[in-house]
C-alpha cells in the first residue's frame, strides 16, 4: 500500500434557486510520498446542475488530466509525522489562488 499526502487548491461553487442545485468544483492536487518527493498532480474539474423536480436525471461532467510538475500554491510543506493544516488565506491570496486555479482548469479544455 502506498502513503503519502497531498497539497491542494480547490474552489467549490454551490448555488440553489427554486428547484435547480447547481454545483462546479475546479481542482488543483499535487502527490507526494512521505519523503516529499513528488509523484504526480492532477487538474479536474466537475459539474453538476441538479433538478429538484427531477432527481436522478443528472449527467455529472467531469474532466481531468495529469501533470509532471508541482501545480499548486501557497499551500504549507507538510511537516514530518504531523497530518496537514490548513492554511488560512488573505483576500488577496485568495484571489491568487482563485485567479491561478481557473488558469489552469481553463487548459483542460484545450
Amino acid at each position: 500500500m502506498k502513503t503519502g499526502y497531498k497539497k491542494v487548491n480547490s474552489i467549490t461553487y454551490f448555488e440553489k434557486s427554486n428547484n435547480l442545485e447547481r454545483t462546479r468544483l475546479s481542482i488543483l492536487e499535487d502527490y507526494f510520498d512521505m519523503d516529499g518527493k513528488f509523484i504526480e498532480s492532477i487538474i479536474a474539474y466537475s459539474e453538476l446542475d441538479r433538478n429538484l423536480l427531477t432527481p436522478g436525471l443528472e449527467k455529472p461532467k467531469e474532466n481531468k488530466k495529469k501533470m509532471n510538475e508541482p501545480i499548486t500554491i501557497l499551500a504549507p510543506a507538510m511537516k514530518e509525522d504531523q497530518p496537514g493544516e490548513p492554511k488560512k488565506l488573505t483576500e488577496a491570496e485568495s484571489e491568487q489562488v482563485r485567479k491561478h486555479i481557473l488558469e489552469f482548469t481553463q487548459t483542460l479544455n484545450d
